[in-house]
């Protein structure tokens, strides 16, 4: 899939004219969110490591997040009027399901015998990607100066702000 405004519209265009696309936008979001759930596993995996307290609070913040991300590919196949769309979404998010709960295993299996810095540098890590997608996913000047310095810059200003007035109070 390509934006109406991508370098590569063109290119798309023409491979899906030689080959018939395999799947649309809920292919795109569901694969892409599986690939996301291999980062949220490895540092719900960390977390837990580190305490098992960390995990469950990340774990409950990815939870939350992955309803919405079903409910987003529950509405994609509505929209598509597909007249049983059921057994796709339970497919879809069954995927996602399996891809962080096997990445979470993997990440408290690979990491638990790694020094504490380590351990704080990879959740650490794993926090700001996550911070990154929610950022840019809810807050709507940001995501359309996605990849621009700005964005960035005025995101961690602000966060900067707080962690300096938290400190004060």
């Amino acid at each position: 899939m390509g934006g109406a405004e991508a370098s590569q519209k063109k290119w798309v265009k023409g491979y899906h004219k030689r080959r018939t696309p395999r799947g649309g936008k809920v292919t795109v979001l569901a694969g892409a969110t599986s690939a996301e759930e291999l980062i949220e596993g490895l540092t719900i995996g960390v977390s837990s490591v580190i305490d098992p307290t960390v995990a469950l609070i990340t774990g409950l913040a990815i939870a939350i997040d992955n309803i919405v991300e079903a409910l987003s590919i529950g509405e994609l196949l509505r929209e598509e009027e597909r007249a049983h769309y059921a057994w796709p979404v339970m497919k879809w998010t069954g995927l996602i399901g399996i891809s962080v709960f096997g990445s979470a295993l993997a990440g408290w299996f690979l990491f638990r015998g790694l020094p504490e810095n380590v351990l704080g540098f990879l959740l650490a890590s794993g926090a700001g990607g996550m911070f990154y997608l929610t950022v840019t996913d809810l807050v709507p000047e940001a995501e359309e100066h996605h990849y621009e310095e700005s964005a960035a810059i005025s995101v961690a200003a602000g966060f900067l702000t707080i962690f300096v007035l938290s400190e004060m109070v």
